[in-house]
């Protein structure tokens, strides 16, 4: 794995760079948005997949808990980069010594 894909990795997930570089997953994200606000709030989707719409409480819970894996996952995201943990990028194999 190049350097350049290790440092693409590993970048701040929520920085306007590297927020805002995928077009297409953009795109996609917000088609998987609406076909699930259909398959959860339109009638016909609702009678076919037996569901019902969300409370607010439980939006809450959702963004609450989507919210903290993101924290999370940048926090590991910084410690690899300040300890120079190289076996946690991708493609790279942890040495094994014996």
């Amino acid at each position: 794995m190049s350097e350049s894909s290790k440092q693409q990795w590993q970048a701040f997930a929520f920085s306007p760079k590297v927020l805002f570089s995928n077009r297409w997953g953009w795109g996609m994200t917000g088609i998987v948005i609406i076909i699930q606000l259909a398959w959860t709030y339109w009638s016909p989707l609702q009678t076919a997949f037996g569901t019902a719409g969300l409370s607010m409480e439980q939006w809450a819970l959702i963004l609450g808990v989507c919210a903290v894996l993101s924290v999370l996952v940048e926090i590991e995201k910084l410690i690899t980069r300040v300890f120079n943990l190289n076996w946690a990028s991708p493609g790279m194999q942890a040495k094994v010594t014996s």
